[in-house]
């Protein structure tokens, strides 16, 4: 009800599940009236069927069985084999550039040969890039990005098919990358698919540990060479991890 009242994005699923509900609110609606509008003491309903002497009890065994079985060693067998695989639901499954994980800014940009200094007018510069520990690289730019909604509300188990990093951000533009260690070359491809033809070619290298420069083309033509810095962002939940929640002063 609160979704459809502020015009939420689900509205259909809510008003799915509004129709749902209303054979429970039927039977107790002379009773809801009663205690609702008529402000009158209102006894609740106490019937309840009784398994033990209903035709329905073989059912009702039968039932707890096969609600056990499919939700504790079905769905446990299940949960416990993506563990077990290190699957994640909505990311992908390849892995990242090894060493190159977390928040860089963009230090030097050069488009076509001229440097284009940091601004927030310039919409062909990029702000920030960051690289997951899968093959995902973001980039934080100016211009406002057409949001590509999700398409699904499943769990894809195809990697193209996962969307979920990506639909609904306006700020940050997400690329699967592919990466060739033979000659260094990493290919970022646009997977919204408002910008399909976005895509880059790059010889990537690493002036130090804290930097890596780009040198490559993007889908136009347009030589491009950017260069990268550490932000040395550090995350929350990675530093609880290292030390425990209770050392960091947070307590349930």
């Amino acid at each position: 009800m609160a979704d459809l009242a502020y015009e939420g994005g689900d509205f259909l699923v809510s008003t799915y599940i509004v129709l749902l509900s209303l054979p429970v609110f039927v039977y107790d609606l002379g009773r809801l009236g009663r205690l609702i509008y008529h402000k009158a003491f209102t006894q609740p309903a106490a019937w309840h069927l009784e398994w033990n002497h209903s035709r329905w009890k073989k059912v009702r065994v039968v039932g707890k069985i096969s609600f056990a079985v499919v939700f504790f060693f079905v769905v446990g067998f299940k949960s416990y084999s993506a563990f077990r695989q290190q699957q994640n639901l909505f990311y992908p499954q390849h892995k990242g550039l090894e060493g190159i994980v977390g928040k860089y800014w963009v230090k030097d940009f050069v488009l076509n040969g001229d440097t284009i200094a940091p601004s927030p007018f310039e919409n062909g510069r990029w702000k920030d890039v960051v690289f997951e520990r899968w093959n995902t690289l973001s980039i934080r730019v100016n211009e406002s990005i057409v949001v590509e909604e999700p398409a699904s509300r499943l769990w894809p188990r195809q990697d193209s098919l996962r969307n979920y990093e990506y639909t609904q951000v306006g700020d940050r533009l997400y690329y699967t990358f592919q990466f060739s260690e033979q000659d260094s070359i990493l290919t970022l491809a646009n997977r919204n698919k408002h910008y399909i033809a976005d895509s880059y070619r790059f010889q990537l290298s690493q002036p130090d540990s804290n930097a890596v420069l780009l040198r490559g083309t993007n889908g136009r033509g347009d030589s491009l060479q950017v260069l990268l810095v550490d932000a040395k962002k550090k995350y929350l939940l990675e530093e609880v991890k290292k030390v425990g929640r209770r050392k960091v002063g947070y307590k349930l």
